[in-house]
This record gives C-alpha cells, sequence and structure tokens, in this order.
C-alpha cells in the first residue's frame, strides 16, 4: 500500500481521527510515527532492502573522502585483488597504519582500510581510506542506505512506501499502532500492542537471517544415516 493507505488503515484501526481526511492532525501524528517506526526498524538489522551501491572516486594525495547523504554507513567496499577494505579504529590507524614520512613511508599502494571521521555540514559521513593509489582509482561497494523521512507534504500524494518492503507493513503498523495508542492516552493497550509489535519485528528478523538457498544438500546415503543413529544410541563405537 501507499502512504495516503497506509495512513487511513491506522487511523480506521485505531479510531483516531477521519480515515477520509488525508492531511488532518491526525495523519501528521502517524506520519512522525511512522518515521520513529522505520526508524526502529532499519537499527534493528541489516535489512537486505537497505543495501545500496557506492562508488568512491580516490584522488592520488587525497587521503578523506565525504560520501553520499543518503548512506547511512558502509558494508562492504572492494579494494582490489579479491580483497574488501577493513574498517579500522582511529586507535588503529594512530598506531599501525598511519604513514610516517620519517620511515619513507607515502601512503600510496592498494587501498585496504577506512576509518569514519565524522560529518560534513550536510550530515554525510566522512571517512578516511588508507594506501590511496598514485593514479586515479574508483572504489565499489555497498552501503547501508538511509531512509529519507516522511513529511506532511507527502500526504494527499499516494506517495510508495519504498524503499521500506511490503512483506514488513505488518511489523510497521504494529508499532505505529502502539506509538498513536499512547497519544490516545489508551494505557491498557499500549503495552500489549508493543510487545506484539516486538514479536513481529523478532520473526521477520529470523526469516531475514536464514537463506534456504544457501542451505541446499542433499540426503545422507542410507548407510551413513543408519551408521549415525546406531552411534547415538551407543551400538557403535
Amino acid at each position: 500500500m501507499n502512504v495516503d493507505q497506509f495512513v487511513a488503515n491506522i487511523k480506521r484501526v485505531t479510531q483516531y481521527g477521519n480515515p477520509a481526511t488525508v492531511n488532518d492532525q491526525a495523519a501528521k501524528d502517524v506520519i512522525a510515527s511512522m518515521n520513529n517506526a522505520i526508524d526502529r526498524i532499519a537499527k534493528n538489522w541489516l535489512w537486505d532492502w537497505l543495501f545500496t551501491p557506492v562508488s568512491i572516486a580516490l584522488t592520488p594525495g587525497t587521503e578523506d573522502y565525504t560520501l553520499d547523504t543518503t548512506i547511512q554507513k558502509l558494508i562492504d567496499v572492494y579494494g582490489g585483488d579479491n580483497n574488501s577494505l577493513t574498517n579500522i579504529t582511529l586507535k588503529e590507524y594512530h598506531r599501525y597504519k598511519k604513514a610516517d614520512p620519517a620511515l619513507g613511508q607515502t601512503g600510496e599502494g592498494a587501498p585496504a582500510w577506512y576509518f569514519y571521521i565524522g560529518r560534513a555540514a550536510s550530515g554525510a559521513r566522512k571517512i578516511r581510506v588508507g594506501n590511496i593509489p598514485s593514479t586515479t582509482t574508483t572504489l565499489t561497494g555497498f552501503g547501508k542506505l538511509k531512509i529519507t523521512r516522511l513529511t506532511d507534504a507527502d500526504l494527499g500524494t499516494a506517495k510508495s512506501m519504498l524503499p521500506f518492503p511490503e512483506d514488513g507493513e505488518d511489523v510497521l503498523n504494529a508499532f505505529v499502532q502502539a506509538d498513536v495508542y499512547r497519544l490516545q492516552g489508551k494505557t491498557a493497550l499500549i503495552f500489549p500492542q508493543e510487545a506484539s509489535a516486538e514479536a513481529k519485528l523478532k520473526a521477520w528478523r529470523g526469516e531475514e537471517s536464514t537463506e534456504p538457498a544457501n542451505n541446499a544438500t542433499n540426503s545422507l546415503p542410507a548407510y551413513l544415516r543408519s551408521k549415525m543413529i546406531n552411534r547415538r544410541r551407543g551400538y557403535v563405537v
């Protein structure tokens, strides 16, 4: 469903505001609750729907780079030679990675590591990359997407819920309902609804953390299966 349909459904179920009115105060409250719930869900797990490609153009002699504002954090960046860049700490950088000109170290080579060094004025994350090549190079990989927050201006526009997936709408619905009950002062409903939301989130996360396609196996041969059963029963030493 789109944002307007989601808001109308919440209003209808919780009896909060008029479901037929797309931009009343109740609808704006629901939008705020949706933002909070989506943030909560996004921080709970590295969901595949948050994966987004990243590209970092390295310039010789330049170590510090600003990521795109849509990137929450880096997941994996390919450094070449079948290796990924390692995320290190500032302490590791100062102890082991920082180039020392007195020792003839230039800090050039094949990119091997990076660490976060704060935020730009736009809020975008900044990183320092180690071993910058002497020629222009582009690193590619994947980052965690920062979801654009919904605004009151989105009401009445039939805005898509993407990248939030349809299969997670029941989880989002549960969290938003709990928040709306809090706004209404329905104290008897808040705790059970939050417990239900957490249970739905746990179930969704459990489903996302397993991939049957990665675990396909053939059945054990009959003789080996029989031998293992007998061993469990103490018949085989």
